[in-house]
């Protein structure tokens, strides 16, 4: 893949663009990723450490999130500061649909012009992955325009040279298919070890099938590889993760606590925790979890945030206003806090308090809809007495 150009990349997920994406931060390119999927699992998914992400997303989050209506100001500027301050890097943009959702096809169209012209000029690469299914012919006709290159991530593979077989050397045979599941009755009689599949081997083979969202068969293998070694914490939260995607609430649990055991100050697991217990409609033990998230990171907005959510479930008004101004402590300009406090103030009564929370939110965030709704609403509540 030659670096210093635009390309526009067809797949129906980005899941080959991320490879790419890791084997340019492999070569030292500073790396900008916007993108669809929480920042998080992804640097569990692929190997991104190294990468600066942005989430695309409506939910709250801090400074690295984004909301798609923000193109031209947060998501526009973000962008183009990176390249300027980076010359030389890669920004790999996903998410495109989401992005024509909530702007004009004219707006996206410019946003990407315009980062594809400073990109040349800085030597920079951008990498934009879109679904053809998701448009008609004409708009990926328009996209390509403005594109030095429009393919499938897999054009711009680096390739070995072929190798020429020696006459003497016979071609090997490709190894039998291996059940995706060991065979033999009891768990302790697994053949796994028999199988010669290493832990990496097995590691790889699961989270591939991850990516693909082929969580049956990905679930089975990091099975294996945690009968080698049961306190493998990436399999761990990746088979929860697998577990909870594929509606296997309680099992899901299950694992968590398992990887809990292990790391019990693993945030990231204690809210997926939290959120699988919610969905399973046991409040309780969801609040419970988050605050235990809480008492390990108390700046953590998203886990007060989160607790404030499921004791409003609960109907717990003035627990979760107080859950909302722990979080406002840690991050004051968050418009989605403010907002969440505002609703739990109107519910409690306290309407000119709700008012000024909604007041607060929109100062911050002009655009949230259903702030402004939720205002509309209240002053009309508040004029009727």
């Amino acid at each position: 893949m030659k670096t210093g150009l635009n390309y526009l990349l067809y797949e129906e997920r980005p899941d080959e663009s991320f490879v790419l994406l890791e084997g340019l931060i492999k070569k030292d390119h500073p790396v900008l990723c916007i993108t669809t999927i929480y920042p998080e699992k992804l640097r569990k998914l692929y190997d991104l450490e190294a990468a600066a992400i942005v989430w695309l997303t409506d939910s709250e989050g801090g400074d690295d999130t984004v909301r798609p209506e923000r193109l031209d100001f947060e998501l526009s500027k973000g962008v183009m500061n990176f390249i300027t301050d980076n010359p030389g890097c890669v920004v790999l943009i996903e998410g495109c649909e989401y992005l024509m959702l909530e702007n004009d096809f004219k707006n996206v169209k410019k946003f990407f012009k315009r980062i594809n012209d400073l990109a040349s000029v800085n030597e920079s690469t951008i990498m934009v992955s879109v679904s053809p299914a998701a448009f008609d012919r004409e708009t990926v006709a328009a996209f390509s325009k403005d594109f030095d290159m429009a393919c499938e991530p897999e054009e711009l593979k680096e390739k070995p040279p072929e190798k020429p077989i020696p006459k003497e050397e016979k071609t090997p045979k490709p190894a039998p298919e291996r059940a995706d599941k060991p065979t033999g009755q009891s768990v302790t009689s697994t053949n796994t070890e028999a199988t010669g599949e290493s832990t990496t081997d097995l590691l790889s083979t699961a989270d591939m099938y991850m990516k693909k969202r082929d969580y049956g068969r990905a679930i089975s293998f990091y099975d294996k590889l945690l009968l080698k070694e049961p306190k493998n914490t990436r399999a761990l939260f990746n088979k929860a993760v697998c577990l909870q995607m594929s509606s296997r609430l309680p099992e899901a649990v299950n694992v968590y606590d398992q990887l809990l055991d292990v790391n019990p100050r693993d945030i990231d697991c204690l809210i997926n925790k939290g959120l699988a217990l919610r969905k399973m409609g046991d409040m309780q033990a969801a609040v419970e979890t988050y605050r235990k998230a809480g008492e390990i990171n108390p700046s953590d907005s998203t886990v007060w945030n989160n607790l404030g959510i499921a004791l409003k479930s609960m109907g717990k008004w003035e627990e979760a206003i107080e859950s909302y101004d722990k979080g406002l402590s840690a991050r004051p300009n968050d418009a989605g806090l403010w907002s969440n406090k505002g609703v739990a103030l109107k519910e409690s009564g306290r309407l000119q308090e709700a008012l000024e929370c909604y007041n607060k939110a929109l100062a911050i965030d002009p655009t949230r809809a259903s702030t402004k709704q939720n205002k509309m609403l209240l002053e009309e509540e508040i004029k009727r007495g």
